[in-house]
C-alpha cells in the first residue's frame, strides 16, 4: 500500500513539473514511475546476488529489508532525476513562439 501511495506522488510530481514547463505531461509522469521501478529492481537484484554469492539464504525478514531499501533508493533516484529535469528545463525553456514564425 505504501508503494502505491509513493507511485502516485511520483507520477503527480512529474506531471506537474512537465505541465509547468510545457512538456508532455503523461509521458514524463510515466517516465518518473518507470524510473522508480527500474532503480528499485536493479538495487534489489544486486543485493540478492551479493547475499546469495556469500552463501546466505534469503529469509522472510531479509526480503522485507531488501524491499524497504529498494523503496528508499528508488525514491532517491527519482528525486535526483526530478531535480535534474527541473534544472535543465529552467535553464533551457521551451520556445512557445515557434508556431508564430513564418516559414
Amino acid at each position: 500500500m505504501l508503494a502505491l501511495i509513493l507511485i502516485f506522488y511520483i507520477g503527480r510530481a512529474f506531471y506537474r513539473l512537465a505541465k509547468k514547463h510545457d512538456r508532455s505531461k503523461w509521458m514524463y509522469a510515466i517516465i518518473g514511475v518507470v524510473t522508480y521501478y527500474v532503480a528499485q529492481f536493479l538495487l534489489q537484484v544486486a543485493i540478492a546476488i551479493y547475499l546469495l554469492s556469500g552463501g546466505k539464504n534469503l529469509a522472510l525478514g531479509t526480503e522485507l529489508v531488501i524491499a524497504l531499501i529498494g523503496m528508499l533508493v528508488g525514491a532517491g533516484v527519482v528525486a535526483v532525476f526530478y531535480y535534474i529535469l527541473k534544472r535543465i528545463w529552467e535553464n533551457n525553456p521551451k520556445n512557445s513562439y515557434e508556431e508564430l514564425l513564418d516559414r
